[in-house]
């Protein structure tokens, strides 16, 4: 049977479970285990943070040598910390007695990320909206489960082991929180569309109805054969499975998502701005243009914008005859001329205002505004780089042995299509290889430094212009956030309408984690600390639930008080 050993040391009491063992030719033996420090005012363990649980045996055990134990890890400490001071074991008896019963009353709460997550949210409105569509439990369960996306990146199957962590008040009562439960809510959530639409106008409305949108496609690969929407089609990913597009449509300012719809894997970009302009009209949004990328271009999708009178902001590559002659009418100019140089972002470009036309399917020709910028850092940084790829590109081909013609081009189609495109392959008596080619790279390079971007809206001139299409880079950035940042470039499940409660807790967690990065930008805090290290911080921030009912906020740091000011939120109190 064991014993409780007191072993002094210094200012401390540590408590250790002790043992005898008979070792035959050597006798008795006595067999120590830590057990943690002892709290001599209210003589209460403390237990260590490594230890497991105490057993029946050492419960028993520590009852003969007259140490109280709570039941629960870090009590006595905490409210040692407070100069608060259980009078005996059973203040604590209902938190050891049942799992229910810890739930609603707990005595360490995680806080920091948390009370961070859900002061941003009530200040976008997020909280207010979910609230306002789907209802106080469902709408406030929404919430909870995209803070956890935000604050873990970990799947839906761990939330549960998250929500302990949490105030008993954050999760609503009536919302089954298990994995099981979760799916069911997920699913009952994607099912109506018609509250999907109704939150996505409510949504839109507290985003200030933005004139300006960004639409961008990406993919997401699913493992799941069973999902409708999965298709096989151009995977952005480069992998080998199925996969469903996801439009997702960006407010220009204040730069949050402003909806999202799941689509068929392989259908073309051209319908999904057809149908999604029909989706913002549905949902209040009258006067909008659509900032594109360069992979768009094309004349049929030029028509199929005009036909439809889809307003659009787009870029033209220069492989395109009209713009080479553009950028050679304006090249002596946009190169010497500081009449033509405007700042963007503090920037030094240089522009040239002209027309593009649009042949039609009639025979006729419609004009819309051309606008050509020419960057000169960005030359002089790019092109030498440029080519310096290239010639690296060749010496590495110099180490290769092709046996044949076809060996030598299999090894250019790895290279990146650009370098590919400055290097051919040659014949000797001796042997194939792969050597630049001068007038390629010089073609290359005179396009190095340009935009040309064209328009059938009024963007204001020059810089105006220029700035408005640059607020792309941060609906890609945003992409990447939900892919990377918070781990949704994978699907599972086989049910649309689960996959759509998931894409919309998704959005949701893009708003917030958009906002905070945001926010320690415009402070300067994101030049030293990520988004990972700052909820990472905010975590260790706790909560004691005293015997009295009070809440005692643990003590903050410098850092994380920085991190409250500058994300313009109170700390907790």
């Amino acid at each position: 049977m064991g014993y409780i050993v007191k072993q002094p040391y210094r200012t401390k009491t540590y408590v250790l479970f002790a043992t005898n063992q008979h070792i035959p030719g050597k006798g008795a033996r006595q067999h120590r285990r830590y057990l943690g420090a002892l709290d001599i005012t209210t003589n209460t363990l403390i237990l260590g943070k490594q230890v497991p649980e105490p057993t029946d045996e050492v419960l028993t055990a520590l009852t003969r040598a007259g140490i109280q134990y709570t039941g629960r890890r870090q009590v006595a400490h905490l409210l040692s910390r407070a100069g608060v001071f259980p009078a005996s074991a059973g203040d604590y008896s209902a938190l050891s007695a049942s799992p229910t019963a810890l739930l609603r009353l707990r005595t360490v709460e995680q806080v920091g990320d948390v009370h961070m997550l859900l002061a941003l949210a009530d200040q976008i409105g997020l909280a207010a909206t979910l609230h306002q569509v789907y209802g106080a439990s469902v709408g406030r369960a929404l919430l909870v489960l995209a803070l956890h996306q935000v604050a873990t990146h970990d799947p839906f199957y761990l939330a549960a082991s998250w929500f302990d962590q949490l105030s008993a008040t954050l999760w609503p009562p009536d919302i089954d929180g298990t994995s099981p439960g979760l799916s069911r809510l997920l699913n009952q959530v994607g099912a109506d569309a018609r509250l999907r639409e109704q939150f996505f106008t409510a949504w839109i409305h507290r985003c200030g109805t933005p004139r300006a949108v960004i639409c961008d496609t990406t993919s997401l690969s699913t493992y799941s054969r069973l999902l409708a929407e999965a298709e096989w089609g151009y995977n952005r990913d480069h992998e080998p499975l199925p996969q469903v597009n996801v439009a997702l449509v960006v407010a220009r300012e204040p730069g949050l998502p402003l909806l999202f719809r799941l689509l068929p894997g392989s259908l073309p970009d051209v319908a999904t701005l057809q149908h999604t302009a029909t989706v913002l009209h549905a949902c209040g949004l009258s006067q909008f243009a659509f900032l594109l990328d360069k992979g768009f271009y094309s004349q049929a999708n030029l028509h199929a914008l005009l036909h439809a009178h889809l307003s659009f902001l787009l870029p033209v590559p220069f492989r395109v005859a009209q713009a080479r002659a553009l950028r050679q009418r304006y090249a002596s100019s946009l190169a010497t001329s500081p009449k033509r140089s405007v700042l963007v972002h503090d920037q030094l470009v240089r522009y040239a205002a002209d027309a593009w036309t649009i042949p039609l399917e009639d025979g006729t020709t419609q004009q819309i505004a051309a606008h050509l910028y020419y960057d000169p850092a960005r030359a002089g940084r790019d092109g030498p780089e440029f080519e310096q790829r290239v010639f690296l590109a060749e010496a590495e081909a110099q180490l290769q042995h092709f046996a044949h013609r076809g060996a030598a081009w299999r090894w250019l189609k790895e290279q990146p299509p650009a370098i590919a495109a400055c290097l051919g392959v040659h014949e000797t008596a001796e042997r194939l290889t792969i050597a630049h080619k001068p007038h390629a790279i010089a073609h290359h390079l005179r396009d190095m430094g340009y935009t040309l971007l064209i328009t059938d809206q009024d963007f204001g001139e020059g810089a105006a212009v220029l700035r408005e299409y640059r607020r792309r880079d941060w609906v890609e950035k945003l992409i990447d956030m939900h892919k990377n940042e918070l781990d949704q470039s994978r699907l599972r499940s086989g049910d649309s309408d689960t996959v759509q409660g998931r894409l919309l807790v998704s959005f949701a967690a893009l708003a917030l984690y958009a906002t905070l990065e945001r926010r320690l930008a415009d402070s300067h805090l994101l030049a030293k600390w990520s988004v990972a290290e700052v909820l990472a911080e905010l975590r260790k921030l706790k909560v004691a639930h005293l015997a009295t009912g009070e809440r005692l906020v643990m003590e903050l740091t410098k850092k994380q008080r920085s991190i409250f000011e500058a994300l313009q939120v109170q700390v907790p109190v």
